[in-house]
């Protein structure tokens, strides 16, 4: 038999692949290259007429993530201005990854050096003839190391150089000892007219200063902001005060500090808020109204020492429920509601009569909170009376004896059933049950639960039969 490489070409037809539309081609090819820089560099490796339509294809190259391999030498700086340029025009998301991003410590565990901040300085040199300035094609950056590099990063960026820029991330995770957060400000996002979105991740292992002095970027134009690892020292309300135009706000952490006095901020345009932070969010409320605001996620830290207090903080709860006319949709995580479920149910009636969506998520609960839930026979003012939607996820119910248990089980069936059938509330459509781990329902009230279900209420139990 002859050597395969000696063989004839075959005489059928040519490729299945080439009789494809050219737009099919390049969606196939942009699936194929969301993830490295080297996925799309085989693309253009196969045959001609491929490397063609690769090249061909401008929203082929404005995904750019960059590991150290990719960025260890100065002759990669050339290969990245060709990169950008077959964009042509398009916003590039660019990543810097510094050996600490866990890509690079599964892939090369030794090795130390990061060539990321000269990369940074070689992009911002003069391009070839021809070719863009590299800062104004990024779209999207993400800066991944430690506080050192993403200030030696920064540091030689000027101010206003990001001209594009839509969307900024900034994470210091995984930073070891012997890195200390930084103590001079990030500069060069000051003047990026598109900034619209903004992510800060391990912000306490950046810095311990207040965010206004050390972070500078427009903030009064973002509308999307996500801040982890809070601490009061960064003075987190001296610069949310400042994000009137926020639509969508995460927010984890310690503590968002005290607010300064000042006249109350009205944000008209924040729609949906997660608030996870170890102290109750009374401060960050009292800043300002909140007359759009129609998605609420509550949720104390699971490792925080001191959990929300219900009890205590019953009239800030009263006060914040009035301050959010346009509320539909509130989630509480991790809760332990024993013992304080007339406070929660005080400020869940307290809540505006358009919500109709409730989820307790790995919530602790017994079966008085199944029974202050259920509509009553003769209620002038039942609980949540345009509720659609109830979820209770990973529940975990704090009921030791067996008898207990079924009790607040055979509750919980009433609480359903007094929803669906009820004349006093808006009928739910829609529930949602399961334990926490691998308990299951009762056999006996998960078949009545499910009995229930009809083209009008949509029921899903975890388990049962």
């Amino acid at each position: 038999m002859m050597p395969a490489c000696y063989l004839e070409p075959p005489s059928g037809p040519a490729c299945p692949i080439h009789s494809l539309p050219l737009e099919l081609i390049i969606k196939i090819f942009t699936h194929c290259s969301n993830d490295t820089v080297t996925s799309i560099i085989k693309l253009t490796h196969i045959c001609g007429r491929w490397r063609a339509i690769a090249f061909g294809a401008p929203l082929l190259w404005t995904n750019l993530p960059l590991l150290r391999t990719q960025a260890a030498k100065e002759e990669h700086v050339q290969l990245i201005h060709e990169w950008l340029h077959r964009a042509a025009g398009h916003p590039v998301r660019l990543e810097l990854q510094s050996p600490y991003h866990p890509a690079c410590r599964s892939r090369w565990p030794n090795y130390k050096d990061s060539a990321i901040p000269s990369i940074m300085s070689g992009l911002l040199r003069m391009p070839p003839s021809g070719y863009r300035e590299p800062a104004t094609a990024i779209g999207q950056l993400r800066l991944y190391g430690t506080p050192e590099e993403i200030l030696d990063v920064t540091s030689v960026v000027p101010a206003g150089a990001f001209s594009q820029l839509s969307r900024l991330t900034i994470s210091c995770h995984l930073v070891h000892d012997g890195h200390p957060p930084i103590c001079s400000p990030i500069l060069p996002f000051c003047y990026s007219p598109h900034l619209r979105e903004f992510v800060v991740e391990a912000l306490s292992q950046l810095t311990t200063r207040p965010i206004k002095d050390m972070i500078i970027v427009p903030w009064s134009q973002l509308t999307n902001l996500v801040v982890d690892q809070v601490l009061p020292a960064h003075q987190y309300l001296d610069v949310f005060r400042q994000c009137t135009a926020l639509v969508t706000a995460s927010l984890f952490g310690i503590d968002v500090g005290e607010a300064s006095p000042t006249e109350i901020v009205k944000f008209s345009s924040l729609q949906h808020l997660e608030y996870r932070l170890s102290v109750w969010p009374t401060a960050l409320f009292h800043i300002g109204d909140f007359p759009a605001l129609r998605i609420l996620t509550l949720e104390p830290p699971c490792n925080c020492p001191r959990r929300w207090n219900w009890g205590l903080d019953r009239e800030d709860l009263l006060d914040v429920a009035h301050r959010l006319p346009a509320l539909c949709k509130i989630t509480i995580r991790r809760a332990d509601t024993r013992r304080v479920e007339g406070d929660i149910m005080d400020f869940l009636k307290a809540l505006p009569a358009t919500l109709d969506y409730l989820r307790l998520d790995r919530c602790r609960v017994r079966k008085d909170l199944f029974t202050r839930l259920r509509v009553h026979a003769g209620d002038e003012a039942p609980a949540l009376p345009h509720l659609t939607t109830l979820s209770l996820v990973d529940t975990y119910l704090d009921e030791f004896l067996p008898a207990d248990s079924r009790a607040a089980e055979e509750e919980l069936y009433q609480l359903v059933e007094s929803r669906i059938y009820s004349a006093q509330v808006e009928h739910l459509r829609n529930f949602e049950f399961s334990y926490e781990g691998e308990r299951t329902l009762d056999a006996g009230i998960s078949a009545r639960v499910r009995a229930l279900a009809s083209d009008s209420l949509v029921v899903r139990l975890a388990g049962g039969t």
